[in-house]
Formats: structure tokens, sequence, C-alpha cells
């Protein structure tokens, strides 16, 4: 197969993969309201329709034995939404992103925390069963506790404090600014006429797509990356990881132009986190990743600065403007360059 119809058939895959995302991300916004999630549930669920390309990507390349590939897809994609995608979302919008302190306190300590239960399962200092459980137990009370309502949480049996606490992380949003025209945002687009069971069928199609798209954009990087003599951790971290976020770019552009910067956080770390837990630390228990690349080392330790970086210039009272966007987009060049260095002394 010639050069140029491999470059084809991979540009088709990767515009397969983003409009089907795009697409599957709206149906289970859609799904969710009509469940009346919280809004912290729905947000990690939306998190989860714009990863499918990368975990779609991430799995394909793992079954089909390039688990440098698969790794960098998964850690490349995360330093990514952390650094590029918050980025380049504060360099856009007006007013940069102001998210909700709570919430941010709570979503950035679960995504930490996951983050380096994971670490410990890819750098091989824990078995892949202990690592997927050590991530368990940071990610089933976080999702217990976004998924709760605040009346379901008014009867915990917990001090009045982090009760509060909790309230204002779930809540917290509503205070973001509405558009200027005064009109409340749509938070999904309208119900199909075939009612509820169509509803909830329509991902089903639109989830083959992503997988179907990702599995041959897959096979056809890995092919090019053959037979250009690309390094499989620097195909995945570098190129698959950048054209599967573009997805989720586009998502968190519209919501920080939109103002809303609490969501837009959210959904980098959320993504963040499902990356780690689906893309890496569960199929890891059923099939050997191997030893991490040098590559995947500075990947790992890239992931961790840059979310503390994010973490805490988000935490300031002016959020997130154009001076941390370019410091976030910054470290993004750094880790290019670094791997870019680093290959050839491979």
């Amino acid at each position: 197969m010639t050069v140029s119809l491999l470059l084809g058939e991979l540009t088709a895959a990767l515009a397969l993969v983003a409009i089907s995302g795009y697409v599957l991300t709206l149906q289970i916004e859609r799904i969710g309201v009509r469940l009346h999630f919280t809004a912290g549930l729905l947000g990690s669920l939306v998190a989860l329709g714009a990863d499918s390309p990368e975990l779609s990507s991430a799995i394909a390349a793992l079954l089909s034995g390039h688990g440098e590939v698969s790794i960098g897809v998964v850690l490349g994609s995360n330093i990514f939404n952390v650094a590029g995608l918050l980025g380049i979302s504060a360099l856009l919008a007006k007013d940069g992103i102001a998210p909700n302190r709570h919430g941010l306190a709570l979503n950035g300590v679960a995504a930490l925390l996951i983050t380096v239960m994971a670490s410990l399962e890819v750098m091989s200092w824990v078995p892949a069963w202990l690592g997927f459980l050590l991530v368990l137990l940071v990610f089933v009370p976080y999702g217990v506790l976004i998924s709760l309502q605040p009346s379901q949480l008014a009867a915990w049996p917990i001090p009045s404090a982090i009760r509060g606490f909790l309230r204002r992380a779930a809540t917290g949003g509503a205070a973001e600014k509405r558009p200027k025209d005064g009109k409340a945002e749509r938070q999904a687009p309208p119900a199909p006429e075939g009612g509820a069971l169509l509803e909830f069928l329509a991902p089903i199609p639109t989830l083959v797509a992503v997988i179907a798209g990702s599995t041959l954009m897959v096979r056809r990087a890995t092919t090019l990356g053959d037979r250009w003599h690309v390094p499989g951790a620097v195909l995945g971290a570098l190129v698959l990881a950048t054209l599967t976020g573009i997805p989720n770019l586009v998502a968190s552009v519209s919501l920080a132009r939109r103002g809303r910067g609490t969501a837009v956080v959210s959904e980098a770390l959320n993504s963040n986190s499902l990356n780690l837990i689906f893309g890496l630390s569960l199929p890891a228990v059923f099939v050997a990743q191997g030893s991490p690349s040098n590559v995947a080392l500075l990947a790992l330790v890239t992931l961790l600065v840059t979310t503390v970086l994010a973490l805490l210039l988000a935490s300031r009272r002016s959020g997130l403007r154009w001076p941390s966007g370019l410091g976030l987009l910054a470290s993004y060049l750094m880790f290019v360059v670094a791997v870019c260095v680093l290959v050839p002394r491979m």
C-alpha cells in the first residue's frame, strides 16, 4: 500500500472518529439530562463520550500488540488535555476560565490520586490488579459523591462543613456567567421524536463508528510509523494523542467561550481520570503492556507536573487567563521538544 493511500485512509479514519466522538458526546449528554443526573455525573459521562476516540485508539493499539503506542496515547492525551486543551481554552475565552474552587478541589484531588495510582502500575511498582484496585478505591467514592443530589447529601451523617463543601462543589457552577443575551444556555440538544427507546439506543451505532475508525487509524498510523522508523511511544504520545484529542479540544473551547469555566476544567480532569482507568489501568490487568519506555517515563513526570501546575493556576482568584494559557502551552511544547531530543538517544 502506497504512502499516499495510507495517509488518505488515516485522514478519513480521523474524520470519522472526530465526528462520531462529538455526536456520541451529545447523545450521552441528552440521556443524562433525561435521567436527571447531577451536573458532576453528567460531566463525567460527557467526558467519557469525548474520550471515546482516545480510549478506543489506546485499546486497539494494545490488542494489536503495540503496547508502547497504547501507553503513549493515554499519557500523551492526558498531557494535551491539561496543558494544550486548558491553555488554548484560556487564550480563546474572552474573560478567561474561572472554575468553582470547591469543584476544582474535589476534581483535582481525585485526578491527582488516580494519576499517582496509575503511575505505580505503569512503573510496575505494584501488580496490575493491585494498581487497578487502588484506582478504584479513589474513583468509586468520587463517583458516588458527584452522583448525589443535594437532598441525598443532606441525609448523610457527615460533618456539616464537609457537607457544605460537597454541596458547593456540586452546585458552584451555577454561579458562572450566562450568555450576554440573558437566555438560559441549552444543556443538551432536543430529544429525537422516536422517544426514549431510540434515545437510549442511538449511542450504539455511534460507538461502533468510533471503535471502527480508531482501529483503522491505529493500524494505518503504526504502518506509517514502521515505514518511517518512528518509535511506538512517540507515535502514541505525540501523533495519535493529539489527533484523538481534537473532539475534546473543540468541546472545551466552546464551553470556555460561553463562560463555562468549571465545566472546562472538570472535563479535562475527568477525561484524564477516565483515560487512565479504562485506557491503561483496566486493560493492563488482562494484557501485559511491557516495561515503560523512556518516553513513557518522561510523559508520566510531565503529566504529574502539568496537572499540579494547572490546578495551582486555576485556583487563583483570576482563574486561567491568557498568561496562564501561554504557560500551560509552553509546558506542552517543552514536552514535545524533550521527546524529540530523547528519541534519537534511545
